[in-house]
């Protein structure tokens, strides 16, 4: 019953109707949509992840389910909602190492996603679909369709990657492809584990031969040109590898192809910055670590000189537990600043220190005697600032021309941002090398291509046209620089390099 606060009568009441308010359920998402066993072992999977609510810290769990093998299980920690596992992330990481030991399943797996309190879905991923097959007797492929014609193979090796290198014997993994069409070949190949794997470490550092680098589209007796070497990174990214160590040289490869074409689009100067880049700045706090070092705040001669590596890296991990307590937000940090808070970062060098003083004489080595230190307030805030900025890669706005598309690059948020969004971003900002009124030397057709050589290479060689959208790249190297920095950025929004995480 409803009756007035004050017992009188009443003729008429009214009421409203309020709409709740518009939010997106929680979700769990893989891409590709048409998923398969092939790409999560590439590291081509993608998981995203969303709540109606901006929820941090939350636990996920990732299984692999097969009808015959022992569940393969990954288990970590989502900083905040929406993410995305990127293939090269730990969690997904873990979950490859796995499978690279075992046999193809012709039944397909299942993919259970758990995240803690929200949802848990699975996703049925099928046996890969090769529409060309390889006969291990003759070394030759056919059609899935049409057994009848044979297409010859192509070569490449690890010392020598590129497509059509390939000799007889080899000491390294070997990539084997079809004489195809690009959008069929390039998918297609299957890398083998060279006669030396089993001797070749984890840590040990492949010698690729390449010849020079050409700035222009072709190749020529004098070097490599860049769609031969675009076409040998795309070969090497999509083929197959079921072995542990097939896996890891096929990614060393890559890495120096890759160098190469950023050498040859952005130039040499662009290729040392990057290869510079400290992947602890994917986190704030290992940002503000490189930044204090930097600064003489974490060493000096009234800190102990720390021999060994694996002490200076137990080191750099207490270090940034200890930054991580004692500022558990930066900006923030920043905003409420005074000069205890100097103090207590001068207390968090020297328990991290503590820490590995303790952990050597746990271990019965000789340790250095207690600590002591203190830095002056101003450069334990220069450091905070500093380390703001250092994931938006501020090395390189020097060589991204002019200023206001270095503006336009530098504020967006690149974790929420897709393809279309990117090429959108670059369009806007755009400074086309032809210079004339009504024509474009640089199209957005041209701007999309060049993004998919970093962050899609796959649908990059299914574009019809794409080695002239791409070769068209050489000629301005501005652009090309504007691109590579939003495809970085994307990267590190996304945790997508080695040890990378979900952001």
């Amino acid at each position: 019953m409803i009756e007035p606060a004050d017992g009188g009568d009443l003729d008429r009441l009214e009421f409203e109707v309020v709409e709740p308010p518009d939010l997106e359920p929680a979700y769990v998402k893989v891409l590709p949509g048409n998923a398969n066993i092939s790409d999560l072992e590439a590291g081509r999977l993608e998981i995203r992840v969303g709540a109606p609510l901006a929820l941090e810290d939350v636990p996920i769990r990732i299984r692999i389910v097969s009808p015959n093998e022992p569940e393969l299980a990954s288990e970590g920690m989502i900083e905040r909602l929406p993410a995305t596992i990127t293939g090269r992330s730990p969690l997904l990481n873990h979950i490859q190492t796995g499978l690279a030991g075992r046999r193809a399943s012709d039944s397909g797996l299942r993919l259970h996603v758990e995240v803690e309190g929200l949802l848990e879905k699975v996703i049925s991923l099928p046996p890969a679909r090769r529409e060309l097959r390889y006969d291990w007797d003759t070394g030759k492929w056919t059609r899935t369709d049409d057994d009848e014609q044979e297409l010859p193979s192509i070569l490449a090796t690890s010392a020598e990657p590129l497509l059509g290198a390939g000799a007889d014997a080899w000491e390294g993994a070997r990539l084997v492809l079809p004489d195809a069409a690009d959008h069929e070949a390039l998918s297609a190949g299957l890398i083998f584990p060279g006669k030396a794997s089993a001797r070749i470490g984890l840590g040990e550092r492949i010698s690729v031969k390449l010849p020079a680098l050409l700035r222009e589209p072709s190749s020529s007796s004098d070097g490599v040109g860049l769609i031969e070497l675009a076409r040998a990174n795309v070969a090497w990214q999509l083929a197959e590898a079921n072995e542990l160590l097939a896996n890891w040289q096929r990614w060393a490869i890559v890495e120096e192809l890759e160098g190469a074409l950023i050498e040859q689009l952005c130039g040499a100067n662009w290729r040392k910055l990057e290869t510079g880049i400290d992947i602890s700045i994917l986190t704030p706090h290992g940002a503000l670590l490189r930044c204090a070092d930097a600064l003489g705040l974490v060493s000096g001669k009234d800190l102990p000189r720390i021999e060994t590596a694996a002490d200076r890296e137990f080191l750099q991990d207490r270090l940034i537990t200890r930054f991580l307590e004692t500022v558990p937000d930066v900006p923030e940090a920043l905003l409420q600043w005074n000069e205890d808070l100097a103090g207590d970062l001068d207390l968090a060098v020297i328990d991290a220190y503590e820490d590995l003083r303790h952990q050597l004489e746990t271990s019965g080595i000789d340790a250095f005697d207690e600590v002591d230190m203190s830095r002056p307030a101003a450069t334990w805030r220069k450091a905070l600032e500093r380390s703001r900025e250092m994931p938006l890669l501020p090395m390189f706005r020097p060589l991204i021309l002019p200023d206001a598309r270095w503006s336009s690059l530098v504020s967006p948020w690149y974790s929420e941002l897709g393809e279309d969004d990117l090429v959108d971003l670059l369009d806007s900002c755009h400074v086309d090398a032809f210079r004339r009124p009504g024509l474009r030397w640089l199209g957005r057709a041209e701007l999309r291509t060049m993004l998919q050589l970093w962050l899609s290479p796959k649908l990059m060689v299914e574009t019809e046209g794409w080695r002239d959208l791409l070769a068209k790249a050489l000629s301005d190297v501005q652009t090309s620089r504007a691109v590579r920095y939003v495809a970085l950025r994307r990267k590190l929004a996304l945790g997508d390099l080695p040890d990378g995480g979900a952001n």
